[in-house]
Formats: structure tokens, sequence, C-alpha cells
């Protein structure tokens, strides 16, 4: 794969985002870090391609939520690891911090057409945070991390309107990794 290619925010913009969401991008426009183009390399073992993303959407209309994204992707390795089992030690571990930080019993799986696997974290409100809902997804060697949460503080969305937004995103997510990264 060429550097610049993989730009999951870029593919967020062009196919999920551009519906009646009302999205309003937070962070700066630019190209994904790609380790393939820095100087010099690191010595990670493998080829990265890391990026964040954010913006706020209003699914009503009325109200806004906080849409993160941040993904890490393997795209080759230079060594003995292949990069699927690199992923799956990182989502793994971005996991076991959601349950430590939340608790697991918010933890369910996610559909089975997000990625090769996702995990879900609902927490409901009541906090003074408000409700959250998060999907940690992996497809091939690509981690990647959606948050949704109402922008008031202590502001609540039931699990059922957070997973609508998130459904579209995570297909959308896995189909460009699929179509851009190799098998």
């Amino acid at each position: 794969m060429k550097p610049g290619l993989l730009d999951l925010c870029g593919a967020m913009d062009d196919d999920v985002l551009k519906t009646g969401l009302y999205p309003r991008r937070q962070d700066e426009v630019s190209s994904p870090p790609d380790s393939a183009t820095l100087t010099p390399e690191p010595s990670s073992g493998f080829r990265t391609v890391e990026d964040e993303c954010s913006w706020l959407i209003s699914p009503d209309g009325l109200t806004d939520w906080r849409l993160e994204l941040s993904y890490e992707a393997y795209v080759e390795s230079y060594g003995d690891t292949p990069v699927r089992d690199r992923a799956k030690t990182v989502m793994k571990s971005i996991e076991e911090d959601y349950a430590s930080q939340y608790g697991s019993e918010y933890e369910s799986p996610g559909k089975s057409t997000w990625g090769d696997r996702a995990t879900v974290f609902y927490m409901p409100g009541g906090a003074p945070e408000g409700s959250e809902y998060s999907v940690i997804m992996r497809k091939k060697g690509v981690v990647c991390e959606l948050s949704y949460k109402p922008v008031e503080n202590g502001a609540e969305a039931d699990e059922e309107a957070f997973q609508a937004q998130a459904d579209p995103a995570a297909r959308a997510l896995s189909d460009e990794i699929h179509f851009l990264l190799p098998d």
C-alpha cells in the first residue's frame, strides 16, 4: 500500500458523515502519519499508520454529540510477528483498559459486521459525565476506537440511539480497511 492511502478520518468524512448528522470537524485535517515516510524510520518492527480525529454531530438535529475516532494500523511487519497478531494484542490491551475504567458489566460483543472482532462499552447516564458508547474494532491489522457521547455534561442517550450511529460508521471503516489492506 502506498503511503497516504489509509486515511480512516477522511473515509468517515467522505462515506459516513455527509448524511444528515450535521458534522463539524473539530481537529485539524491532515494526512495521517505513516511510518514509511518518517526519517529515520521507527524501529517498532512494523509499518504503522495512526491518526485521531473528532467531530460534533447532531443525530436528531438538536442535540450535539462528540464523535471521536482513533486508530492504529499495522500495515506490514518487518519481523516475525504478523500484523494481525500485533493488532489482536493491541485490541486486548485497549479492552482491558476500558474494562478496568468502566467495569466489565458494561462490555458486550459488537456486531459481526464490524470488522473481524468488535467490543462495545456502553456506560449509561447517571454520572456527571453522562452516557457514553465506545466501539473497539479490529479488522486485519487495524485497531479502531469509536466513541460517542453527548456534549452536554450529564446528558443521556440510550444504547440503541448510540448503536444506530455507530453501525454505519463501523461498517464503513471495516469496508475501507478491507479494500485497502492486503490479507
